[in-house]
């Protein structure tokens, strides 16, 4: 199911990412960040999903809070893939 963010601020279209609250993701990245860490490989769930910032207009994206075993962290789309495809996904990086 995925997730449409409407618009705020100076956007002019609303967002959309195939991604939802709850959806289960592993981490492609190393993240430190202050409420949280995670590592390459990681699973967690998708606790919020917002808008990087508004007054950007349509130069803005979606973020994703993510609930990890060592916190939340905040994460951009590319940092993740949905659990199912992780481990391909994982093979082709290492």
């Amino acid at each position: 199911m995925a997730t449409i963010l409407l618009p705020k601020g100076r956007m002019t279209r609303p967002l959309t990412t195939p991604y939802s609250v709850g959806d289960r993701v592993t981490s492609l990245v190393n993240e430190n960040q202050r409420h949280g860490r995670v590592r390459i490989g990681e699973g967690g769930a998708i606790a919020r999903v917002i808008i990087s910032d508004p007054g950007d207009g349509d130069a803005t994206f979606p973020m994703f809070y993510v609930r990890a075993r060592r916190g939340t962290v905040l994460l951009h789309a590319t940092e993740f893939v949905p659990a199912a495809e992780a481990e391909a996904h994982l093979a082709l990086e290492g």
